[in-house]
């Protein structure tokens, strides 16, 4: 994991197409603890660069709601998606986002806490994948950050084949 003081710093990785979402299904993630409640909106990972340039964000909400929250910017206006359950202070808490199809859900500790129907798509933006903060250092995260990701696919909720996996072979055989 990476300790973030609060203070402005961040981690930053060059825009790529490859975590800009488009149109497409995606997921971004991390896992975060916090020792504080009292922060201003600090922004966990997204392309948002806190004054012009804005395409998703994966953020906490502001004070000591602490609650998760995305954000996406169709290129003319907003929209915000707050839970209304707070992450647990002083403890480890995955925070995801799941985009499939038109319908974005909020994760928190694999239980959904947010769902809405978004029709637009982000807006493209040639900005950096940041972790922590803006990349202007505004929105700062205090605590720790692991694992972050973002993927080009639904990966929650997992939803298991609806087919039999049959074999004739049992798998003991040869042992």
């Amino acid at each position: 994991s990476v300790l973030f003081d609060g203070t402005g710093d961040f981690l930053s990785i060059p825009y790529s197409d490859v975590y800009a979402p488009g149109a497409g299904n995606y997921t971004a993630e991390c896992w975060i603890y916090t020792a504080t409640d009292n922060q201003s909106q600090p922004l966990l990972m997204g392309l948002w660069n806190g004054s012009s340039a804005y395409s998703w964000a994966l953020q906490l909400g502001a004070g000591t709601s602490m609650y998760p929250r995305f954000l996406i910017w169709d290129g003319s206006s907003y929209n915000d998606n707050p839970a209304t359950t707070k992450i647990t202070i002083s403890a480890w808490n995955h925070i995801a986002v799941v985009r499939n199809h038109n319908i974005f859900t909020l994760f928190l500790n694999g239980v959904s806490v947010k769902t809405a129907t978004i029709t637009g798509t982000a807006a493209t933006v040639d900005t950096p994948l940041t972790i922590g903060a803006t990349s202007s250092g505004g929105q700062p995260f205090t605590g720790n950050i692991s694992d972050a990701r973002f993927t080009k696919s639904s990966r929650y909720p997992f939803i298991p084949l609806k087919q039999t996996v049959t074999t004739t072979t049992s798998f003991q055989d040869g042992i």
